[in-house]
């Protein structure tokens, strides 16, 4: 599908395909064939297709809850280090 994009400065063009992809080792592998040269650049939107069920992700997230509670020194420095950032302009 060829499909307009105005906000794009590169080109007037754009082609926009469905990929499936497995996300493993912090890179996006697509499971099919993708028709695109080496070097070009893509915009992705990603929407995750979980196999859990919501009630297992929200065990999982259950348990989380706190980790950092009890370490006291970690949210200390990083008190002390937003600070120093806001206090030399830097967000």
């Amino acid at each position: 599908m060829i499909d307009y994009n105005p906000q794009r400065k590169e080109t007037a063009m754009s082609k926009k395909i469905n990929v499936r992809a497995v996300y493993r080792d912090g890179s996006l592998t697509p499971l099919n064939y993708v028709d695109i040269e080496e070097g070009d650049v893509v915009s992705l939107t990603i929407e995750v297709e979980s196999e859990r069920s919501k009630e297992e992700r929200l065990k999982k997230l259950k348990s989380t809850a706190g980790a950092w509670a009890d370490n006291s020194e970690y949210w200390e420095n990083f008190k002390k280090y937003i600070y120093e950032a806001r206090s030399r302009g830097i967000d």
